[in-house]
């Protein structure tokens, strides 16, 4: 995923992790993760990283969402996720 973040987003994955702490100490807060194929969503990925479970230990209450990515705009990668995809990717977050 740091690769994904530096490739994608210009950036590092550590400041996001950063403020997300230090926002749920304040508010309510959501976490969604955009699964781009061939980017994010592959499995191993997803458990190696283990997003919900990092979550979780900040505070149990806070919303994970796994959502898909669709080709749009200035993004137009030549596929959409597929529905199987993030459902495995949620099932395999339930169980860490």
């Amino acid at each position: 995923m740091k690769n994904f973040y530096l490739r994608r987003c210009n950036g590092t994955l550590s400041p996001v992790k950063r403020t997300i702490v230090l926002a749920a100490a304040a508010a309510h807060v959501e976490v969604t993760t955009l699964l781009i194929p061939g980017e994010n969503d592959g499995i191993e990925e997803i458990e190696k990283n283990k997003p919900a479970h990092w979550l979780s230990k900040i505070d149990s209450q806070i919303p994970f969402h796994l959502t898909r990515y669709f080709p749009q705009y200035k993004m137009n990668l030549a596929r959409h996720t597929h529905f199987y995809v993030a459902q495995r990717c949620g099932g395999r977050q339930k169980m860490a």
